[in-house]
């Protein structure tokens, strides 16, 4: 692959002519010229292209834009690499706040929590709702967590909340990532 770049190109379609040369060697073509190009070679297509954003990608006879989604995706996954877009989405726009405080009501209704433990659950609650999803490895050491103390510190005398505080911070991610039709 190294040596295409080697390969003169001022008067030619050299991608153009390799292409239809791969293309010629599959048993995909139909009838008339028609083919539907196998999405291998649309994924090593655009992989040689490396299009950006600013290119623009013409395709006559795109039929199904094989070639338009690609691209997109190659693009997408540069920038975001497996992220899900569902998450991504989620992380853009956040959580609504009312689901946020249903997902965290048990532990700030029935006043059980101690003021520096209900100040933790609600740091949590602002976190969501502006960032979607929230890491807990990562975030919890952050202010403004750290602040207020680690999860550890804040609940050392009420695991059970603790471990459930976490339960339903792992739930939220995991919604983030679901497609609900």
């Amino acid at each position: 692959m190294d040596s295409l770049d080697k390969l003169p190109t001022s008067d030619r379609d050299t991608a153009g002519d390799i292409y239809e040369y791969v293309l010629s060697k599959l048993s995909t073509s139909g009838t008339n010229g028609q083919f539907r190009t196998p999405r291998h070679i649309i994924k090593m297509m655009v992989e040689l292209m490396k299009p950006t954003p600013e290119d623009k990608i013409i395709d006559p006879a795109m039929g199904s834009a094989g070639f338009l989604v690609e691209a997109s995706e190659y693009d997408y996954e540069k920038d975001f690499g497996d992220t899900p877009i569902t998450k991504l989405v989620r992380n853009i726009v956040g959580l609504d706040r009312k689901a946020a405080n249903e997902a965290f009501s048990e532990f700030l209704s029935e006043q059980r929590l101690n003021l520096q433990q209900a100040k933790f659950v609600e740091l949590i609650i602002d976190y969501v709702v502006k960032n979607g999803i929230l890491d807990k490895k990562v975030v919890l050491q952050q202010e403004p967590f750290r602040t207020v103390g680690s999860i550890v510190e804040v609940f050392k005398d009420n695991k059970a909340d603790a471990k459930k505080i976490i339960s339903m911070i792992d739930e939220i991610n995991k919604n983030a990532e679901q497609i609900i039709s």
